[in-house]
Parts: C-alpha cells; sequence; structure tokens
C-alpha cells in the first residue's frame, strides 16, 4: 500500500500552513476593503461546465472520474468558470455590478515540479455587470493591493486582449475550439505550429500576418502600442 501523497499532491506543514493562512487574511482584507463578497464552489463539478467555459490547455489537464450513475465529472481546474456558472444561476438577480471573490483549492494533471503542483490554490476577484475599462482597472488594482500587503514588490501586470484575434479567426469562421487551440499555441510560444493550424483553417495571409505582428508587440509604452495595434488591424476596421 502506497504510503506517500500522490504525485504533485503535497502535505502542507505548520510553517506552510501559517504562511497560506496570512496570504488568505490579506485577500479576504482586499475583498472588505473593495467590497467584494467572499464565495464558494464545490470542488468537484460537472465535466461539461469546463468542457464549454475553459481553453483547450486546462481542458487537457483536467481530474476526470465518473460517479455511481455514470456522470461525468471533474475536480476543479480553475474557478473562474464556477463562478461564471453561480452567477448565471443562483445570482442571475443580484443587482450588478457584482463583485465576488473566492480563495479555493484547484486540481490540474500537470507535470510536477517547482512552482507548479497538481493541487493548487487560487485566490481571485470577479466583477460582472461592468463593460467599463474602468472595471478592468479595478481588478489591477485590487491585484496590487493584495501583491504589496504580502510584501511582492517587484511585481508586473502582462495586460493583453485575446478578443481581438478571436475577432480575427471569426471572420475566417474558425470555431470557438479552434480559437482556442490557436491561443494555446500562441500563449506557449509555438508560433509555427499556430500559423499551420491558422493556414489549414483557410485564414487568409494578411490576418495571419497581423496575428504574428500582435502578439509580438509588448512593454510599457502604452500609447505606442495601442498605436501600433491600430495600424495593424486597420485593414478589419
Amino acid at each position: 500500500m502506497p504510503i506517500d501523497t500522490p504525485r504533485g499532491m503535497d502535505d502542507l506543514l505548520p510553517r506552510e500552513v501559517a504562511l497560506k493562512r496570512r496570504i488568505e487574511e490579506v485577500i479576504r482584507e482586499v475583498f472588505k476593503l473593495y467590497g467584494y463578497l467572499e464565495i464558494e464552489t464545490p470542488t468537484v463539478e460537472y465535466y461539461e461546465l469546463f468542457a464549454m467555459k475553459s481553453g483547450e490547455e486546462i481542458r487537457e489537464r483536467m481530474f476526470e472520474f465518473e460517479d455511481k450513475a455514470g456522470r461525468k465529472l471533474v475536480l476543479r481546474p480553475e474557478v473562474t468558470a464556477s463562478i461564471a456558472r453561480l452567477v448565471s444561476t443562483k445570482l442571475k438577480v443580484w443587482p450588478q455590478p457584482l463583485r465576488l471573490g473566492y480563495i479555493a483549492d484547484c486540481y490540474r494533471y500537470d507535470e510536477p515540479q517547482w512552482g507548479r503542483r497538481r493541487r493548487f490554490w487560487q485566490g481571485g476577484f470577479e466583477l460582472f455587470g461592468s463593460r467599463s475599462p474602468l472595471a478592468d482597472a479595478e481588478i489591477l488594482q485590487v491585484s496590487r493591493e493584495v501583491f504589496n500587503r504580502i510584501g511582492l514588490r517587484n511585481h508586473f501586470f502582462k495586460v493583453g486582449h485575446v478578443g481581438i484575434i478571436r475577432k480575427l479567426l471569426a471572420e475566417f469562421q474558425a470555431s470557438e475550439r479552434d480559437q482556442d487551440r490557436i491561443l494555446t499555441m500562441l500563449d506557449r510560444k509555438l508560433v509555427n505550429d499556430a500559423i499551420t493550424l491558422m493556414k489549414k483553417l483557410e485564414v487568409e495571409g494578411e490576418a495571419i500576418k497581423a496575428i504574428q505582428e500582435l502578439v509580438k508587440l509588448e512593454g510599457y509604452d502604452h500609447e505606442r502600442i495601442f498605436k501600433e495595434a491600430s495600424e495593424i488591424l486597420s485593414p478589419w476596421k
């Protein structure tokens, strides 16, 4: 009989538990400061929820199993899909904008390494019901508040907008699943693989070139990035 933990699953010793609890306390303090209501969702969810809502990379790494009635279930690989389910059902009559926060354990069948385990924790903030850019700015500010309070001073945010690439791909009837595959490849820096798939899907050459140029845009000069992105996308305006 095995006497160790399953691969990628860890026991937490008292010092580690104390540190984890302190970080959770900080996150909850920030929940209250910014008016976010803490919620909890089940560790076990229906497979279909994440099959529909999560990207291909997450779907490939889910812990899947069947219950005694033959229903396909998963250990949640992330929390956002569960929050979206909750908002569209039990909270659908609540007034918006709706600010929700959570701290939860998640599970992914990753290759265990330093900083990446098969059981891990996510703490997050979700703001529903606002289309204003200020809502995105608020999430960044709230996250920054958490990082500063726990002592992570040298951090930065990498901000992107996958909706731009999705809209380009949709112009050529790429399905949402194919869009997910392409975005996953681009996220992993597998640009050549993404190009091969786009050509297979008969995405126009100019659109492929535009996507290649878009993923290269990065830096702290926001005005320059917006200007260059606008120029790249000008044929599709």
